[in-house]
């Protein structure tokens, strides 16, 4: 989050003084270090200690850790999840016939499913 918090979108990917790809490079796509960025924006305003371009390597603070855990359940919340509900409706509207609870069931098992998340 660092990274694409304090540098410029440009050099989120180029080895530079500012941005060392062998220590904390980005290894993902643009449009989730996009979504890296807007949660930057989040910690910057409740922990600007955790973001900050070179203070926040190493830095460890149980506030910190606990927002950035949020940053991971909020993620699920928004996008995982909706993607899911979205896919077992559409799963059983087609040929499918299925009950409620065979619906119920199916959500769960894909939302507890440790490999998915």
């Amino acid at each position: 989050m660092e990274i694409t918090l304090n540098l410029l979108a440009s050099d989120w990917y180029r080895n530079s003084t500012s941005n060392n790809l062998s220590y904390w490079g980005l290894d993902y796509p643009p449009l989730t270090a996009y979504q890296s960025y807007v949660h930057g924006l989040f910690l910057r305003t409740f922990h600007p200690d955790s973001v900050s371009l070179y203070d926040s390597r190493g830095h460890e603070s149980y506030f910190g850790k606990l927002l950035m855990r949020w940053t991971v359940l909020s993620s699920d919340v928004l996008m995982f999840f909706p993607a899911v509900l979205y896919f077992v409706v559409v799963y059983y509207s087609g040929s499918h016939s299925g009950c409620k609870s065979d619906v119920a069931w199916h959500i769960a098992m894909i939302l507890l499913n440790p490999y998915t998340s």
